[in-house]
């Protein structure tokens, strides 16, 4: 999570779900939904780094469709830098809103996928005058760019 200072909304008993957690679940987070991946080497792509996740949360394992948890089973749900990562966007959000009340979502800008060209990520995104959009990244030309995303993401991981 790039940005936890941003979350400000969670009530003092809310129970949180954070989808995706990485490594570093957000405090106050209560129940972290996972992928199953079908590799370690998946795992480690779609994490970004090679640090696992460590914790004593409650850790749900899913399938990638339908969330393991009842209507409205949560306050507060949280995706940072998830929704990049996701197939079927519409239907990842149709589960949100199905088992949380409101909640939190980052995801990194347009330019970010220009500079670096992140491989797992799948989604461009934008949230503007309250409508999320989102565009599958192979329909734009960011390979036009690989010399210098092979630089940035280089300087990235060092």
């Amino acid at each position: 999570m790039f940005f936890a200072d941003r979350i400000k909304s969670i009530g003092q008993n809310d129970r949180v779900l954070e989808v995706g957690p990485g490594a570093d679940p957000f405090f106050r987070s209560n129940v972290l939904l996972e992928l199953k991946f079908d590799s370690e080497a998946e795992y480690h792509k779609q994490l970004g780094h090679s640090n696992a996740l460590v914790t004593d949360k409650q850790v749900v394992y899913y399938d990638g469709g339908k969330f393991p948890f009842a209507d409205k089973e949560f306050d507060y749900i949280i995706c940072s830098h998830v929704l990049e990562h996701v197939e079927e966007i519409p239907g990842f959000l149709s589960e949100v809103f199905r088992v949380a009340k409101k909640g939190y979502f980052e995801f990194p800008k347009v330019y970010y996928e220009y500079l670096y060209n992140i491989s797992a990520h799948l989604n461009i995104l934008k949230f503007e005058n309250c409508i999320l959009t989102y565009m599958k990244k192979e329909e734009l030309p960011f390979n036009s760019f690989k010399p210098v995303q092979e630089f940035m993401l280089q300087s990235l991981q060092r």
